[in-house]
């Protein structure tokens, strides 16, 4: 199944659910959610030893991998790549992944969507969720790989279950939408949820949204206007409109319950 899933142009994600039924008089438009693409491991903030060059080019992959990350934060790309392909086929999942958005980028490295396929898996089987994460939409899309829909999921899940919020979020809208899972309302809701406690703004959108209408999850504004609260205050566009509509169909007890579960959630992370 073709969707609108495409972590290089980051499109993303549209939820067939508006707040339609709550005050508003236009036409809704659906949402988009940026899906992000990971970038990779993670340039040092603080000054780190030096790198023991002998070990890296007597085989050692962390070392491999350091150096391979020392050219990447220097701008060196071409170096950075060949490093990073030193360590990634000795294995190490970190370099595999690394590689495979330099292959997929076309940066360093001539542009190879298949085999950037290739070490995303590679990485993925080794439990890798940013891995698991890239792959499961190159799946969904049929980039670098034949599209299924079944495998999608699956890495997908594998990844939400780790924690990754970006990929709990993708996991509701499969569920919402039946791709690759049975289409799954409830389901769908938790997922959004999770990814939402996990301090996903777009899932917090989608959340109230869930509450809102009560999709997949019993009908509660005090619920809803909390998620939409904690959007809007991150600069949620669709979030501060929906919030300001939802608004007017609640008495100010109700508001002012909402606002207190938002603080709360905030106090606590």
């Amino acid at each position: 199944m073709k969707t609108n899933l495409n972590i290089c142009a980051a499109t993303g994600l549209a939820v067939a659910f508006f707040l339609a039924g709550c005050g508003s008089t236009s036409t809704p438009v659906a949402p988009e959610v940026d899906v992000p693409q990971p970038n990779g491991f993670p340039i040092p903030t603080h000054t780190q030893p030096p790198i023991d060059r002998s070990k890296a080019e007597a085989g050692n992959p962390e070392a491999q991998f350091n150096l391979g990350l020392q050219h990447d934060v220097a701008g060196q790309l071409v170096t950075a790549a060949e490093w990073y392909q030193k360590a990634a086929d000795t294995g190490l999942a970190e370099a595999q992944f690394n590689l495979a958005l330099m292959l997929e980028k076309g940066t360093g490295v001539k542009k190879d969507i298949p085999l950037a396929a290739m070490y995303y898996e590679r990485a993925a089987q080794q439990g890798l969720e940013k891995a698991r994460y890239n792959l499961a939409l190159m799946l969904a899309d049929g980039r670098g790989v034949l599209e299924d829909d079944l495998a999608a999921a699956a890495w997908m899940k594998k990844a939400a279950d780790q924690g990754y919020a970006d990929a709990q979020i993708q996991m509701g809208y499969f569920c919402k939408v039946g791709e690759g899972v049975p289409k799954d309302d409830v389901e769908a809701a938790k997922w959004f949820l999770r990814a939402a406690e996990n301090l996903h703004v777009d899932a917090q959108y989608y959340a109230g949204l869930c509450y809102a209408h009560g999709e997949g999850v019993e009908q509660d504004l005090v619920l809803a206007y909390k998620w939409l609260n904690l959007a809007a205050a991150a600069n949620h566009r669709q979030a501060q409109r929906d919030k300001e509509l939802l608004t007017d169909q609640m008495i100010p007890e109700a508001v002012a319950e909402g606002q207190r579960l938002s603080v709360e959630f905030q106090s606590a992370q």
